[in-house]
């Protein structure tokens, strides 16, 4: 399945984007979320390189996004339960 650079190339519109490994958190890019771009010949040659490369964005400033990874267990129920009250989730 090659959807690294269909769904790079829509996503590249409104934030940067960058290559991780498929199925993995791991950039394959030489300097990782620092690299990652809107520029459509650069998503192309990655899509060459690694056509079916997880899509990543980075956080922050740069796309405008703040995450939050909570892992699905005990912690998970106190976060909704503190969280609810700020935010819609």
């Amino acid at each position: 399945m090659k959807a690294f650079l269909p769904a790079a190339l829509k996503v590249s519109k409104r934030m940067p984007v960058f290559p991780c490994g498929e199925g993995k958190k791991t950039p394959l890019s030489p300097h990782g979320f620092q690299d990652a771009t809107t520029d459509a010949d650069q998503l192309r040659r990655w899509g060459g390189l690694w056509p079916n490369a997880n899509l990543a964005i980075p956080t922050g400033e740069r796309s405008g996004l703040i995450v939050l990874d909570v892992d699905m267990d005990a912690d998970m129920a106190r976060f909704v339960q503190a969280a609810s009250g700020y935010c819609r989730l």
